[in-house]
């Protein structure tokens, strides 16, 4: 009972059925804030969806969670919720704040290729053996100000058009953000507002000028 009324709602959130010659209670629901805080599903399935604003707080998700390609055009809250198995939200857009303080991200947390079009908070949010950012797009403030990420943590490739706020991340896990390499729109701005990290090199696309770097902890970070 409670996968039919899962798939029933994903079915109804998904745009697609707009276009779909499928009954009334198949049609897509335009424009749809969506409240389930507190709650516990199982083999989330809700891929290219949009949902206006969405609420997952303190929501565990279990045998995975599929967002991937959903688009959430106004705020979208995963605060302490708990995701048991793969958080997938590969190729996501988010228009509004997107919110994970606290969160547990699971064993793997797939973020790549995705648009956060205003703040993205993981606020002492808990990665588990990977976290992908590849290819992402920031366009607000990043804060992981006391999560903890370990090495398996890639922001290959990213772009960030803002500051990061990475204070408070445990030693042990900075070689997460060795290696990355990753653009940056504003790079004088973020290189001098992330405490304890450096650019170690810098590349200037000489067709439009993007500069890019390759980051590591500073010094004194790691000593």
């Amino acid at each position: 009972m409670r996968a039919t009324a899962q798939n029933l709602l994903a079915e109804h959130l998904n745009p697609r059925n707009q276009s779909l010659h499928v009954s009334q209670s198949g049609k897509f629901w335009k424009n749809i804030d969506l409240n389930l805080s507190g709650a516990v599903l199982f083999n989330w399935k809700a891929s290219d969806c949009h949902i206006r604003n969405a609420n997952f707080d303190y929501a565990r998700l279990f045998d995975g969670a599929n967002f991937n390609g959903t688009h959430f055009h106004g705020r979208a809250s995963f605060v302490g919720t708990k995701f048991f198995g793969i958080a997938g939200f590969r190729g996501a857009k988010f228009f509004g704040d997107a919110e994970f303080e606290t969160a547990e991200l699971g064993a793997w947390a797939i973020f790549s290729d995705v648009d956060f079009g205003e703040c993205a908070s993981f606020t002492s949010a808990q990665f588990g053996n990977l976290a992908d950012f590849r290819g992402s797009d920031f366009r607000g403030e990043l804060c992981l100000s006391g999560a903890q990420i370990n090495s398996g943590t890639t922001f290959l490739n990213a772009r960030f058009h803002e500051s990061v706020v990475a204070d408070g991340i445990d030693a042990n896990a900075r070689p997460f953000i060795l290696g990355s390499f990753a653009r940056f729109d504003n790079f004088d701005k973020w290189k001098n507002e992330v405490p304890g990290w450096n650019i170690f090199e810098e590349i200037v696309i000489t067709e439009n000028g993007t500069k890019w770097g390759i980051l590591f902890p500073s010094k004194s970070e790691v000593e």
